[in-house]
């Protein structure tokens, strides 16, 4: 919430881009961007699950999804955080000449996923 707080504009009125899964589990992950700026989020969360996992698992890490990825709009940056986890990520590069992010990376310990975009190193 304090993240939500702290980038409200980002939120309200920052451009909505619809993600989509790539591979054979592109159908089980709902996850759309905002992009304010050079400010982003993504919001994930699996679907389907039962159809994944079963009845009383968890969809988390590469046993469930492999190496399947989220592909990311063009401009996106390279560098995510996990808002809830803490864990970074970084995008990685596609063969059309985008960038994705591993969906066993964005779901690694926890089955739904809010990433702030990480600021870029100056070089």
């Amino acid at each position: 919430m304090n993240f939500r707080r702290e980038h409200g504009e980002l939120f309200q009125t920052g451009e909505y881009l619809p993600l989509y899964g790539e591979g054979k589990f592109r159908g089980h992950v709902c996850a759309f961007a905002r992009r304010l700026g050079a400010r982003w989020i993504i919001a994930a969360a699996p679907r389907l699950m039962m159809r994944l996992v079963g009845s009383g698992s968890w969809p988390l890490g590469d046993r469930v999804w492999q190496q399947e990825r989220l592909d990311l709009p063009a401009g996106a940056p390279a560098k995510w955080r996990n808002i809830l986890t803490g864990e970074s990520l970084r995008a990685l590069p596609t063969k059309a000449g985008r960038s994705a992010l591993l969906l066993h990376e964005i779901f690694a310990s926890f089955p739904v996923a809010p990433l702030g975009s990480e600021p870029e190193a100056e070089g």
